[in-house]
């Protein structure tokens, strides 16, 4: 019965999943979503599916793993979080804009910003992911993977757009997840 009911809550509002979640990069190899011009959740596609779609959970994975690396491990951290989300700001170096670099401060000194950037999305892209052999024998992403699936499990529900609620899925894995111990 309980199934039933959620079944019968998710077609109700299948049309609205596309406010919270858009999925463009499932909707460009669907079928019909590039002719109508709309999302797989708004309707766009020859045919419907219905479920939950897992297209970002490696993405998740290893966006997490990235940042318990870069930022909090003891041997690896080289970028505060604070200067991690300025990184990502500014495309791993790649398109320095204000306000997050000063152009008053000098072209050497964005240069050299720049280049910073730079190496730590190299050290991020070095990192072990989910599926590789490498990330299957690594704990700390088999941690996360499970975080991950409990979140999923519970239906915890993010919308990124919304920075705060973000920012508090954040410091909730970071103060009190086992795998940042």
């Amino acid at each position: 019965m309980r199934t039933e009911y959620s079944i019968f809550l998710l077609l109700i509002n299948y049309g609205n999943i596309v406010e919270y979640c858009p999925s463009p990069l499932l909707s460009s190899l669907i079928r019909g979503c590039l002719e109508t011009k709309r999302d797989i959740y708004d309707g766009g596609a020859n045919h419907t599916l219905i479920g939950v779609q897992f297209i970002s959970f490696a993405n998740t994975v290893d966006s997490l793993y990235a940042i318990k690396r870069l930022c909090f491990d003891h041997d690896s951290a080289v970028i505060s979080l604070a200067e991690l989300v300025r990184c990502l700001k500014c495309d791993w170096g790649y398109n320095m804009q204000e306000p997050f670099h000063d152009a008053v401060a000098g072209t050497t000194r964005g240069q050299r910003l720049s280049d910073t950037y730079m190496e730590v999305r190299e050290r991020a892209l070095s990192l072990p992911k989910f599926g590789t052999s490498a990330g299957a024998e690594n704990k700390d992403i088999q941690n996360i993977t499970r975080l991950v699936e409990s979140g999923l499990a519970l239906g915890v529900k993010v919308d990124c757009r919304d920075n705060i609620n973000f920012i508090a899925l954040l410091d909730c894995l970071i103060h009190y997840s086992p795998w940042l111990n």
